[in-house]
């Protein structure tokens, strides 16, 4: 996988590239991962002109320096058709705005959030690869393998956890903790007891997800601003 990092502060740079190797560089977590970075208009250009491979992923701070990054992120998108345009921004507000113009990838907010850039990574990781992932369950002495494109949605319930998929459901014994180490970065812990596919999600209404299935799924208040905001920065990543 290849990524070119393009942003005026030098510590957002650093910052983002040690979040990216200090996760895939360990033992079992390896993916190859190739980082370009630049600073300003000229050097972002410079890069995608020398590169003898497409990027994968194209980070890139909505405000470069003294100017926009928009006009980089277009010419990116149209030379490297498969790429990933994710912004990067201090000010929420102005994600609003390069949405409506251009409707990149995603977006991400400074300072990092470590998880949310694995989420992102991992996402573009799989479609390149075309990796489709399971949740292996044992029940009764039997093994299952759920694609965890058809999970909707888990909830846990003391020592048993109860897992939602297409009008079907499976308990197990287990811990929310211990399913949750096996799903990827579609899914968010939005309550004590309960973890959401992003994917599913059609709205929030009252204080819950309300899902495309017609399911809700509870938020607590302590994980209400955070869920949202993982929500809605996955919708805007949406192709």
């Amino acid at each position: 996988m290849k990524i070119l990092i393009c942003d005026s502060d030098n510590n957002a740079i650093l910052s983002l590239v040690k979040i990216i190797r200090s996760k895939y560089s360990e033992a079992g977590k390896f993916i190859e991962i190739l980082i370009d970075t630049a600073h300003n208009y000229d050097e972002t250009l410079s890069a995608m002109n020398m590169t003898d491979t497409p990027y994968d992923i194209v980070f890139i701070d909505i405000v470069l320096g003294s100017e926009s990054g928009i006009p980089l992120a277009m010419i990116a998108k149209n030379r490297f058709r498969d790429a990933r345009i994710i912004f990067d921004c201090a000010d929420a507000r102005l994600c609003e705005l390069v949405y409506v113009e251009m409707q990149p990838y995603a977006f991400v907010n400074k300072p990092f959030n470590a998880e949310i850039i694995y989420h992102h990574i991992e996402t573009v990781y799989d479609i390149i690869n075309g990796v489709d992932r399971t949740l292996e369950l044992c029940s009764n002495r039997v093994k299952y393998n759920i694609d965890l494109k058809r999970i909707t949605f888990v909830e846990s319930d003391r020592n048993k956890v109860t897992v939602h998929f297409g009008n079907e459901s499976l308990t197990v014994i287990s811990t929310l903790k211990e399913i949750e180490k096996s799903l990827n970065g579609n899914f968010i812990k939005c309550h004590k007891s309960f973890i959401v596919n992003l994917a599913y999600i059609a709205g929030v209404e009252q204080g819950d997800f309300v899902l495309s299935t017609g399911e809700r799924v509870p938020i607590s208040r302590s994980r209400t601003t955070q869920s949202r905001h993982e929500f809605m920065m996955y919708i805007g990543g949406i192709n």
